[in-house]
């Protein structure tokens, strides 16, 4: 029995969702067995004397009403035990990275069905044009954190300018803030 095998019903349920504008809420979630656990399968952490796997999901909301439709696709990884040097990439050759995990997700989830949308929603490690690339893909929109602020943008007029330059000069035509309880420990 495997985790995919358990969870691949869930997952097409979701995906067969009658709502026409869905939310797919993605983020990575820390399962922590601990710094002393030597369970065979178990990776470094984001703390490097923990142990224990990570489990990327991805939530779709309905966006009309907020309802929780269920998990559209999710993934498990982990980590080497040891902490990997950053290589340059060689002739066109480059060691899979963490960030690959928002692409192969936004596949996971695959195309919407008919009359329906999915909105892919992101944080900042998301921002890359290869996320991009599998949103587009999938024929699905995206709201992703931009973290590549100093990347360049260009213009309808021609002009080269920073993204943050961009966002500056930009009207804000809405906004609303989200109260979150503090953390309690």
């Amino acid at each position: 029995m495997t985790f995919e095998s358990v969870t691949a019903a869930h997952y097409a349920r979701t995906r067969k969702s009658p709502s026409s504008v869905c939310l797919v809420i993605s983020d990575t979630t820390e399962i922590d067995y601990g710094y002393k656990s030597n369970r065979p399968g178990l990776g470094r952490l984001t703390a490097s004397n923990r142990r224990g796997f990570f489990l990327h999901s991805a939530l779709v909301v309905d966006s009309c009403d907020g309802q929780v439709i269920g998990l559209g696709a999710q993934e498990l990884y982990t980590r080497s035990t040891h902490k990997l040097d950053r290589v340059k990439v060689v002739k066109g050759c480059k060691r899979a990275t963490e960030s690959e995990v928002w692409g192969r997700l936004i596949d996971r989830v695959g195309v919407a069905g008919d009359r329906v949308r999915f909105i892919h929603v992101c944080d900042r490690g998301a921002d890359n044009f290869d996320v991009f690339a599998h949103c587009v893909q999938q024929q699905s929109s995206w709201v992703i954190r931009a973290a590549q602020l100093s990347r360049k943008v260009k213009l309808e007029d021609g002009q080269i300018i920073k993204l943050k330059d961009l966002l500056d000069r930009t009207v804000v035509v809405g906004a609303y803030q989200v109260y979150v309880a503090a953390n309690r420990k």
